[in-house]
């Protein structure tokens, strides 16, 4: 129940948002890790998969994928979060989740749910 209520309310914020809306917010999560990309796209693929009507797509990139967080309601496809897993230079796996909404003020990176994938 509860999951659903804050699905129609990410839903409504979202209004008709596009991939390239919610990349242009700021980051919500950022971190590295020594994991391999599938690894960290597995485990993120997990905790973005919340309920009957969300939808995760998966869409290669350079050097990773991105994944994409949707709900397909009355009028289209709203995404709502946006998680950039790539191998970066230094040859670790860097990830960037970007999400409609605000950061909460005191944000803690380190406990975010996305974190347990790093």
């Amino acid at each position: 129940m509860k999951l659903g209520v804050v699905i129609a309310a990410c839903v409504t914020l979202a209004g008709c948002m596009s991939v390239q809306d919610v990349r242009s917010r700021p980051v919500m999560f950022s971190g590295s890790s020594p994991k391999a990309v599938n690894d960290i796209a597995a485990c993120v693929t997990l905790i973005l998969q919340s309920g009957k009507a969300v939808m995760v797509t998966a869409t290669p990139l350079k050097n990773g994928v991105s994944l994409t967080q949707s709900v397909n309601g009355q009028f289209g496809n709203t995404v709502f979060t946006v998680a950039d897993i790539e191998t970066v230079s230094s040859g670790e796996t860097s990830a960037r989740v970007y999400a409609v909404g605000r950061v909460p003020k005191n944000f803690d990176p380190g406990k975010s749910r996305f974190a347990t994938c790093m």
